[in-house]
């Protein structure tokens, strides 16, 4: 059976041979073993002696170790003691391979019962042996750096208990690296040899710890007595001196050669009035004192913060110069987390052992206490020799103050309320000397009406310091002062009193009132104003009145808010300062006016014109506005110039027709004249035809034109709506694609209008003209409806006139199915030459047309359209009862003349030829004149040559109607027809006072002429 390190438990003893030997053999060995016995008694004994002559531990285990290998061999040897209360072991002496080993910094073990020789040899009390043990490298604890043979080979090991009465003090162990060594014959002899070790082990420790006591009881006397002798320096001492005689002990103590004492203030340096040093070095005599910067801090090194004292083996030099510690002990002196001086000693002839960190440990424990009383001590009465010091300066300057201050002041009793003392200041101001202030109380200064509130004053309960006012005070004189009152309770002489403080605010009391007065004058006036008035600064608006407020739909409050946006107010050059529209380098002039837009709550847009000035308004730079509400103004001078504009167009136009009209003559007239002699479904008629029908659209653009500009007389009536309706269509039926359906929805017998049924022809012309247009080459129907609407049942329309509403209104709707007006082009539809057709495709006077005549006649025109679902326009007109009109063309047949002579004058050369070809085609003379005085003359030459004057109205040097006036003055009495494409200043009443019998509108059909002219001459006999 292997006990758990792998060995045999019994096979290292030494066995006897079963055979039975010789007598003498036997004899023989008893012999040795007995001569073995005593050897080994007496090598007992002689270890008994020599280690009963030694009470030094590491003698006595030495001598083990000499006698022991005299007795048993083995490779190592290890003496360990045990300490049964802490269940440790710890190595006392190890000699390994030879060599011994310094156990001094080996650590104690924990006993682990059961788990090695030691345990085994402790816990049982018996030596323990252990053959051919093989080391599990993993179990072996190792605790020394030890040069050995392969510790995996197999040993030998012999534990025994060192025992003393029946307590284990420590283990003896050899060690051999030959299988066998040991046997229990050896066990008896080291027994003995274990425990006679441990008598004079356990008396030499008992000596040492004897002597140990001893000494460091004589060394406790020496340091208690070194540490009275200390504080006892602290308590006799008050100056500075305390701090050398006490480092002085110190460094005597520790056999230092010099040493620093200091104390830490408040701005962080080290004050040391103690700092000895060696010859040839700095040294601080009596009385004098030495401040280290922070730089102090690192005689601590990176261990100050432990509390403890500090060993330096390193050269350190103070800041001080040659103050050199080459080592040094240094213990910072604590209150608490705080470090209050630093005590040191450095330059001792050997090391500093624990002995010297002791005894700094101790005295800085000591003193620091006593060092921080003595610190708080000497800091108090600095503070109260300061205290004292400011008192008194303190009471030289409030004397120096008090009777110096320019402004009255007085102290008076809290219980009689008589004066104690007065400045110059206020015998000055009232006129009282200080002798009759002294004899005076509060209430001799007081008028008598102010006495009742004085006394409610007086008994109110009172706070340290107050200011109240301002009050009236009588002077010696009898002069009525306001003075503003600050007071303060004191103490004067052990008795309650009160200074005070009087300023006289009479004048200032009196500007403010008058300044209150002119503001409630200016705010009376700005609120009465119907304008905006406004002051801003830089934090925003200060003042609004509340009519400006009104004005911009708004309160006061909140245009007093800082949410209000008033840069929209500010000049726009000074829009780009940012958020402060009084910069200092705003070169802005200092009044302006100026006009902006501005928006408020309600969607309008306000037009303000504003005179703003720079002022300063409560001790600041500020800007007051006055704006002016020119909203309407500017509308109404903005129709006025659209009614200029319109106007001057008007006269542009009606220029424009009447040179067109020129041209539109020949054409015309050459064109009927080809026609009369056309055959019948000719080509030549087609073609004809075709350029007929463009003059006739040529000569509706000019009537457009002309009705635009407001030029053409209309012959006002009662026209019927709906025979102009059946005009319209019977002139678009043909002209229409097949794909367009035209419908009619007038029956109405009464849909009469007080109208020009030439100007009701074109609204209705122009409008199915706009809704075909929409329509374009798509499918599409066009309606147009008359009905008659009661005046209550009529919605306002969009673009209504502020006409009075008859009681029965004629509505024209226009309705197409076409893609509808946009949204963006709805404000511009009945704006002149505005349009959404491409180019070449539309002039843009259609809807203005339209919107002029309606509008002159009274009427209303609204609009309904949704984009791909067509337009509907619709036209109110105010009923009328009569007779409708007579058609819109003449419908005379074609009357021939009877050879008469006509006298014919026209300014253009193409239209004065085609109408004489016309006059000669229909049996007419004609004479041609270019100018009105060629004309006049040839009349006056011949006045019954002529039978009437055919003239045209704008030419130069004499217009037409100045030739017929010029011949009715000469007497003649001819029949005169006067042709126009433009003229504004022939009217009627002009036309009838000059005499003229016609006016017949260019380009002039040939049935209207010969019309005209059949009107003025003899019926021809086919009459």
């Amino acid at each position: 059976m292997r006990n758990s390190y792998g060995a045999a438990e019994d096979s290292s003893a030494r066995q006897v041979p079963e055979e039975s030997s010789s007598a003498c053999d036997v004899e023989d060995d008893a012999n040795q073993r007995i001569e073995q016995l005593l050897k080994q008694q007496m090598a007992v004994n002689q270890l008994g002696r020599l280690l009963g002559s030694t009470l030094d531990l590491t003698e006595l285990c030495r001598i083990a170790h000499r006698e022991i290998e005299k007795i048993v061999g083995f490779t190592n040897l290890g003496i360990s003691t045990y300490d049964a209360a802490n269940q440790q072991i710890r190595a006392l002496f190890i000699v390994a391979d030879g060599e011994f080993v310094d156990v001094s910094q080996l650590p104690s073990i924990p006993l682990e019962p059961g788990t090695g020789p030691q345990s085994r040899a402790i816990t049982t009390q018996l030596p323990d042996i252990v053959d051919d043990m093989e080391v599990d490298r993993a179990r072996v604890k190792t605790y020394l750096n030890v040069k050995t043979r392969d510790p995996r080979r197999t040993r030998s090991i012999l534990t025994v208990p060192m025992v003393v009465g029946d307590q284990v003090v420590g283990t003896m162990q050899m060690q051999s690296y030959e299988p066998g060594l040991y046997s229990t014959v050896d066990i008896p002899l080291l027994t003995g040899i274990a425990n006679q070790f441990a008598l004079a082990l356990q008396n030499a420790m008992l000596y040492g710890q004897i002597e140990q006591e001893l000494a460091d009881r004589k060394r406790s006397e020496w340091q208690r007595g070194l540490l009275n002798r200390i504080l006892t320096v602290f308590q006799i001492e008050n100056d500075d001196g305390m701090y050398s005689r006490v480092l002085a002990l110190l460094v005597e103590a520790t056999a230092s050669r010099c040493g620093v004492f200091g104390y830490v203030v408040s701005g962080g340096d080290l004050v040391c009035p103690a700092l000895t040093c060696a010859r040839h070095e700095v040294e601080v005599g009596a009385g004098q004192t030495l401040r280290l910067s922070g730089g102090w801090r690192r005689l601590l090194g990176e261990t100050g913060e432990a509390r403890g004292t500090v060993f330096n083996d390193r050269c350190i030099k103070l800041p001080v110069g040659g103050m050199v510690f080459e080592r040094s002990l240094v213990v910072p002196l604590m209150q608490g987390a705080e470090t209050i001086g630093i005590l040191a000693v450095a330059n001792r002839d050997g090391d500093y052992e624990g002995e010297q960190i002791e005894l700094m440990d101790v005295i800085a424990a000591q003193i620091s206490p006593v060092l921080a009383a003595r610190l708080q001590r000497d800091r108090e009465q600095q503070a109260r020799e300061a205290a004292l010091e400011a008192l008194g300066e303190r009471e030289a300057q409030y004397r120096m103050l008090y009777a110096a201050n320019p402004v009255p002041m007085w102290v008076y009793d809290l219980e009689s309320y008589r004066f104690l003392d007065v400045n110059e200041a206020a015998e000055a101001q009232y006129g009282y000397t200080r002798a009759e202030f002294l004899r005076m109380r509060l209430h001799d200064i007081r008028p008598t009406e102010e006495l009742a509130r004085l006394e409610e004053n007086l008994h109110q309960q009172r706070i340290s310091f107050e200011t109240s006012g301002p009050w009236r005070h009588r002077k010696k004189s009898g002069e009525i002062i306001l003075v503003e009152i600050s007071s303060h309770t004191m103490q004067w002489q052990d008795r309650a009193a009160v200074v005070v403080q009087a300023r006289d605010v009479t004048a200032r009391v009196h500007a403010e009132r008058a300044l209150a007065a002119s503001e409630r004058k200016f705010r009376d006036l700005a609120e009465q104003l119907p304008g905006l008035i406004v002051i801003l600064d830089e934090t925003g608006v200060r003042y609004v009145n509340e009519r400006g407020a009104a004005m911009l739909g708004r309160t006061v409050e909140e245009v007093l808010s800082p949410a209000f946006d008033y840069v929209p107010f500010v000049a726009p050059h000074s829009q780009n300062v940012g958020s402060s529209v009084l910069n200092a380098e705003d070169d802005a002039a200092e009044d302006e006016t100026y006009e902006v837009s501005v928006s408020v709550p309600a969607g309008q847009k306000l037009t303000l014109w504003i005179a703003s000035k720079r002022i300063e308004y409560e001790d600041r730079d500020a800007l007051l506005i006055v704006a002016t509400d020119v909203t309407e103004a500017r509308r109404l001078e903005e129709q006025l110039r659209q009614a200029q504009k319109m106007e001057a167009l008007g006269v542009l136009a009606g220029g424009i027709a009447h040179d067109f009209n020129n041209l539109l003559t020949p054409i015309v007239s050459y064109t009927e004249l080809m026609l009369g002699r056309a055959e019948a479904g000719s080509r030549e008629q087609r073609y004809l035809g075709q350029i007929r029908k463009a003059a006739e659209r040529a000569t509706e653009l000019v009537r457009q034109i002309l009705a635009f500009s407001r030029t053409r007389q209309a012959a006002v009536g009662a026209a019927d709506v709906c025979a102009c309706v059946d005009e319209v269509l019977d002139l678009l039926r043909p002209t229409l694609p097949s794909t367009i359906e035209l419908l009619r929805q007038c029956d109405l017998p009464d849909a009469y209008v007080l109208a020009d049924s030439h100007e009701i022809v074109q609204v209705i012309m122009n409008l199915c003209t706009n809704a075909y247009q929409a329509i374009g080459e798509a499918p599409g129907r066009i309606i147009v409806r008359v009905e008659r609407v009661p005046g209550a049942a009529l919605a306002p329309p969009v673009a209504a006139t502020d006409s009075a509403s008859p009681p029965e209104w004629v509505r024209l709707t226009v309705q197409d199915s076409g893609d509808g007006i946009d949204p963006e082009a709805r404000e511009h539809l009945f704006e002149p030459f505005f349009t959404t057709k491409g180019a070449g495709k539309g002039t843009g006077l259609g809807l203005p047309v339209v919107y002029g005549i309606v509008r002159k006649l009274g009427g209303r025109i609204d609009f309904e359209s949704t984009p791909g679902r067509g337009t509907s326009f619709v036209m109110d007109l105010p009923a009328v009862a009569g007779t409708p009109q007579t058609g819109v063309a003449g419908s005379a047949t074609d009357e021939r003349g009877q050879g008469e002579h006509i006298l014919l004058v026209d300014d253009d050369a193409g239209t004065l030829e085609a109408v004489r070809q016309v006059l000669l085609e229909h049996g007419y003379r004609v004479s041609a004149f270019a100018d009105g005085t060629s004309a006049l003359a040839a009349y006056q030459a011949d006045p019954s040559h002529f039978a009437v004057v055919v003239t045209d109205q704008v030419m130069p040097v004499m217009t037409g109607d100045e030739l017929v006036a010029a011949l009715r003055r000469a007497g003649y009495a001819v029949p005169a027809i006067v042709l126009t494409g433009f003229s504004e200043r022939l009217t009627p009443a002009l036309a009838a006072e000059r005499g003229i019998a016609a006016v017949l509108a260019k380009p002039v059909a040939h049935r209207a002429l010969l019309h005209a002219l059949r009107t003025f001459l003899a019926p021809s006999p086919a009459g």
